[in-house]
C-alpha cells in the first residue's frame, strides 16, 4: 500500500494500480527490502534494508550497520572502517550524500 498525507493511493497487490503511479514511484516501491548503501554528511557510511522513504526524503532501513573510518594523517596507510550494529535507523534526508543499492549475490 501506498500512502501521501494518510490517504492510500494504491495497493502494490492490483497491479493496475501501480502501473497508474509515475515511473519514479514505481522505482522506489522496486526497492523496499532490498540493501541500500547510505552515504552520510558527516563521512559515514550506513547499510541496511530500505524500509520506506517518507515527502522529506528522510529513509528508514532496517538491520543497519554503520561504517565509520577512523581520521588518520597517513594516506599511504589503508583505513579499517568501524562497525556498530544500529538496527532499525532514521536518516534524515538533509544528511544524505549517496544513496546505492548492493547486488545481491
Amino acid at each position: 500500500m501506498l500512502s501521501t498525507n494518510g490517504k492510500v493511493v494504491a495497493h502494490a497487490a492490483v497491479a493496475a494500480e501501480m502501473e497508474a503511479l509515475p515511473k519514479s514511484i514505481q522505482e522506489v516501491l522496486g526497492l523496499i527490502d532490498q540493501p541500500l548503501r547510505v552515504e552520510i554528511s558527516d563521512g559515514r557510511i550506513l547499510i541496511g534494508s530500505f524500509h520506506c522513504l517518507d515527502h522529506e526524503k528522510n529513509l528508514i532501513l532496517t538491520e543497519t550497520n554503520e561504517y565509520r573510518y577512523a581520521n588518520q594523517d597517513d594516506d599511504e596507510v589503508p583505513q579499517i572502517p568501524s562497525k556498530r550494529f544500529l538496527g532499525m535507523t532514521l536518516v534524515p534526508g538533509r544528511h544524505i550524500v549517496k544513496v546505492s543499492q548492493l547486488a545481491i549475490a
